[in-house]
């Protein structure tokens, strides 16, 4: 029998710190009494907590020569990294993050080799996937549904987890996702990028900050009605697997941090 294996088309980035007195105004120029450079991504952080919960996960993503340190942290932490393709061209996805003394910040986002991800690098990455296997993606790189397509093509089940929730969402086919995982607001807001017409047997993961994810019922059901649903308790074996090994990454799309400080950005250790 195969082992089931997480495919994990997620971001990388390297999350740029800077320790400020206070968050700069436009024109300002200010100086900063640090800089310390993490990685982060939603994708690497739901690789790391998905291997950290004991799962088989492949990453499938891009990094520029200034990444090393993104792919090195995943492979420490279990995760295959055969398929984190390093460019000369471009470089890594970029959080540049200013903190303040008060814990505010501001961030600005560059999707780098993030964005730069093509069919082939998932055709490759999927060539030899087991049927049983799930294929995970976030909103954060190219190629979304170029990966949903392929994945139903090898009989894989698809797991979204549509964070941002933005306009990109109307392009993929939502009609192949089995589960879908979801904060509050990203809930409310499919409800107006989605079709209605959503097979009744989509599976609906919904986190509630503290509370944590629970399973909320069809999707179809959560779409039509953007109202808070009926939690449930998972229908079926594949379904509360997520449920068990999601906890940590979907709580806040990160696992634990390696800073106790409340200004410092969440991010895998």
């Amino acid at each position: 029998m195969n082992t089931p294996i997480i495919y994990n088309l997620g971001s990388l980035n390297l999350d740029r710190v800077f320790r400020v007195p206070h968050i700069a105004s436009p024109g300002e120029t200010l100086a900063a009494s640090s800089l310390t450079t993490y990685p982060g991504g939603k994708g690497a952080n739901q690789s790391v907590a998905l291997a950290r919960a004991g799962a088989r996960v492949v990453h499938i993503g891009r990094i520029g020569t200034d990444g090393q340190m993104l792919r090195e942290r995943l492979a420490d932490e279990g995760v295959d990294v055969r398929h984190v393709v390093e460019m000369s061209d471009t470089p890594s996805g970029q959080a540049i993050i200013q903190v303040d003394d008060q814990g505010q910040n501001s961030i600005v986002i560059l999707a780098g080799a993030n964005g730069a991800i093509t069919a082939a690098d998932i055709e490759a990455a999927l060539a030899d996937a087991p049927a049983c296997s799930w294929l995970l993606a976030q909103n954060e790189t190219s190629c979304v549904g170029d990966a949903m397509r392929l994945a139903k093509q090898r009989g894989l089940k698809v797991a979204f987890n549509p964070a941002p929730a933005d306009e990109r969402v109307r392009g993929y086919p939502a009609e192949l996702v089995d589960l879908w995982c979801l904060n509050e607001m990203e809930h409310r807001l499919l409800h107006d990028l989605l079709p209605r017409e959503l097979a009744s047997d989509q599976e609906v993961l919904l986190t509630r900050g503290a509370g944590g994810p629970r399973c909320g019922g069809r999707m179809a059901k959560c779409i039509c009605r953007p109202s808070p649903l009926k939690l449930s308790t998972p229908r079926r074996p594949a379904i509360r697997s997520w449920v068990t090994t999601w906890p940590v990454s979907l709580r806040a799309n990160r696992p634990r941090p390696v800073s106790k400080e409340p200004s410092a950005p969440q991010r895998f250790a």
